[in-house]
C-alpha cells in the first residue's frame, strides 16, 4: 500500500517518541543509522578494498551518522578519511560521543573551518576519494544554505567524485520540492526510518539519486499512529481500489463514461481519452464530439460510441448544444471534458454549464481548465465531484502565476490549489502529485521522459474517467489513474524506448499495467 512521507519536524516528532517514550536511547539509533548507510555502501559498491573514502560532517547529529560510517567502513576500504566542518568544541551529544570513538578508532581526521583551510593536502584527498559520504546537514534546515557550509557543497559537486548522502542530499530543505541554494548532486540517498518530501518532489528529487530507506529500529506503531498528510502510491493501492468482477457482472456494473471534446484538427485527443477509458474498465464509452467530426470519431472508435452535436464556425462543440448534452448526461456516471475541445466562447458556456447541472463526478482537463481560469469562480457553483488534471502551463494559468514558479514549488502550488477550489488536483509531471482538497497528498512515481508527448494527457483523462465509472472513489481514481498511466509509459519504454513512444502505446500498454498491478 501507499507509504507515508516526513517532513523533517515529522521525523523529529517521531524520533522524540522514539527516545523519550519508548526509551529507545538516541545513541542507538544513530548507531543504526550509520550500519544503515555503511551497508548501503557496500551493497551497491560491493567490495571496497581499492575505494578512497572520505566522510564530510557537520557539527549536528548527521555529522554523528558520518562517524559511525567512518568506523564501520573504516578497515573495509583502502584509506578513509574524515572531514569535520567544525571545532571539536563545538560537537555535543551523540554526534561527540560518535566522533571520539571514530577518533580512538585512529581515522585520519581533519576539522575545516573556511574554504581557506582546503589547502593542498585537503585538495589532494578529495581529488583521489572514489566515494565522499555527505554527512553535513540533516533533515532540519529550511531556507538556503549560505556561507562556509554552502561553499563547501558547490567545492563536493564540482569535484564529481561518487556521493552517498546520509538520511537527505545536504543544502535540500526534507519539507518541499523547492530549491533554495546550493544543494549535493547524490548518487545515492540512504535515508534513515522514513522517506522525505525533498526525496519524490521535483526539483529537490532529482538530487536524491538512488534512493534507499533503512530501518534504524523505530518502532513501526509510531509511525502508524502518526498522521502524515502526504504518501508515495504503490501497486498495491490499485489492486485494492479496483471493484471485484463477479461472474454473472455485466457492463452495466462497470459505468457510463461521457467524453465531451474533440473539434477541427484535435479528433485524436477524444479518441484517445476514450480509448483510455475502455481500456481501463468502463463498461460503456460515448464520446460527445461536434457533428464535423464524427465520421472520424466513428471511423477509430470501435468499442466506444459517439453522440455527434451542433458544431460552431470554428469546427468545436456550438453552445447550441448545451441542452442536448445535458440531457444525455443526467443519467450517464461519470463525464470528461476538454480534450481537443478548444477554448472559445461557446466551450466556457458548456465548461460552465456541465458545473452548475450534472451532479456526477467531473473530469476536467486540457481546454476546459483554460476556460476556467477566465472564470474560476464557476468551480464554486458546481453540484458534483470535480477532478483537475492540468499541466505546469495550464496551472500556472489557473493560478495566475507563470509555468516556471509552478514547476519551482510544485507541492505546494498543487496543495493550494486543491484547498482554494476544493477539489482534487493532479498537478502533471515528473511524480506527478495528488492532492485532494489539500487535506491528503499523493506522490507519483511511475512514468518516463518518454510519455511527455501530445496527447499523453488526454489518455490520463480517460483513466481517471474509466476509475470513476466503477464506481472507484474520486480520490482514488485520481491517484492510482496517474499511477496505472505512468505504469504503462514505462512498460511501454521497457519494449520500444522512450524515444518512440507515443500516447497511443500508453494505451497499448494499459492492459499489462493493470495486470501487473492485480497480481502483485
Amino acid at each position: 500500500m501507499s507509504f507515508p512521507i516526513a517532513t523533517g519536524s515529522q521525523m523529529r516528532e517521531v524520533d522524540r517518541i522514539t527516545i523519550e517514550e519508548r526509551g529507545i536511547p538516541g545513541l542507538v539509533l544513530m548507531e543504526n543509522a550509520g550500519t544503515g548507510v555503511a551497508n548501503a555502501i557496500k551493497r551497491r559498491y560491493s567490495s571496497l578494498k581499492d575505494k578512497n573514502i572520505t566522510v564530510v560532517s557537520g557539527k549536528g547529529n548527521n555529522g554523528g551518522d558520518g562517524y559511525v560510517v567512518a568506523r564501520l567502513l573504516l578497515d573495509e576500504c583502502n584509506e578513509m578519511n574524515v572531514f569535520v566542518l567544525a571545532e571539536e568544541s563545538a560537537l555535543k551529544g551523540d554526534a561527540l560521543e560518535n566522533y571520539k570513538r571514530i577518533k580512538e578508532a585512529g581515522a585520519q581526521i581533519y576539522h575545516l573551518k573556511s574554504t581557506s583551510e582546503f589547502d593542498e593536502e585537503v585538495m589532494s584527498i578529495l581529488k583521489r576519494t572514489d566515494i565522499i559520504v555527505d554527512a553535513i546537514l540533516g533533515t532540519g534546515i529550511t531556507g538556503e544554505v549560505k556561507g562556509f557550509y554552502g561553499e563547501v557543497i558547490n567545492l563536493i559537486n564540482d569535484l564529481r567524485k561518487d556521493v552517498v548522502s546520509v538520511d537527505i542530499s545536504s543544502g535540500l530543505s526534507s519539507d518541499t520540492g523547492k530549491i533554495s541554494g546550493p544543494a549535493i548532486f547524490s548518487n545515492l540517498t540512504v535515508t534513515l526510518g522514513m522517506a522525505k518530501i525533498a526525496h519524490f518532489v521535483y526539483p529537490a528529487a532529482k538530487y536524491a539519486g538512488d534512493l534507499e530507506i533503512v530501518d534504524i529500529g523505530i518502532p513501526d506503531d509510531v509511525i502508524e499512529n502518526m498522521k502524515f498528510d502526504v504518501e508515495v502510491i504503490e501497486k498495491e493501492d490499485v489492486r485494492k481500489i479496483l471493484p471485484q468482477r463477479e461472474k454473472d457482472a455485466h457492463k452495466g456494473n462497470f459505468g457510463h463514461t461521457v467524453i465531451i471534446g474533440g473539434s477541427v484538427g484535435k479528433s485524436g485527443a477524444v479518441i484517445m481519452a476514450a480509448e483510455a477509458a475502455m481500456r481501463s474498465g468502463a463498461g460503456l464509452v460515448t464520446a460527445v464530439v461536434p457533428k464535423g467530426i464524427n465520421t472520424v470519431i466513428e471511423a477509430n472508435l470501435i468499442e466506444a460510441m459517439s453522440f455527434p452535436v451542433e458544431e460552431n464556425k470554428n469546427g468545436a462543440i456550438s453552445k447550441e448544444a448545451v441542452d442536448s448534452i445535458l440531457d444525455f448526461c443526467r443519467d450517464k456516471d461519470v463525464v470528461a471534458a476538454g480534450p481537443g475541445m478548444g477554448a472559445d466562447k461557446d466551450g466556457e458556456v458548456i465548461i460552465e454549464a456541465l458545473l452548475k447541472n450534472l451532479d456526477m463526478p467531473l473530469v476536467l482537463d486540457a481546454d476546459a481548465i483554460n476556460i476556467l481560469s477566465k472564470n474560476k469562480e464557476i468551480l464554486r457553483e458546481r453540484k458534483g465531484e470535480v477532478i483537475l488534471t492540468p499541466h505546469p502551463g495550464e496551472m500556472g494559468r489557473l493560478m495566475g502565476i507563470k509555468s516556471s514558479d509552478v514547476q519551482k514549488e510544485r507541492l505546494e502550488v498543487c496543495i493550494e490549489a486543491a484547498k482554494d477550489f476544493d477539489c482534487i488536483v493532479v498537478l502533471k509531471g515528473k511524480n506527478s502529485i495528488i492532492s485532494n482538497r489539500g487535506k491528503k497528498t499523493f506522490i507519483n512515481t511511475t512514468g518516463n521522459p518518454g510519455m511527455a508527448t501530445g496527447g499523453s494527457g488526454d489518455v490520463l483523462t480517460g483513466i481517471i474517467a474509466g476509475l470513476l465509472s466503477q464506481g472507484v472513489p474520486s480520490e482514488y481514481s485520481a491517484s492510482c489513474g496517474v499511477f496505472i498511466h505512468g505504469l504503462a509509459g514505462d512498460i511501454a519504454a521497457e519494449d520500444i524506448g522512450e524515444v518512440s513512444l507515443c500516447a497511443g502505446d500508453v494505451i497499448d500498454y494499459l492492459p499489462e499495467a493493470f495486470l501487473r498491478c492485480l497480481t502483485c
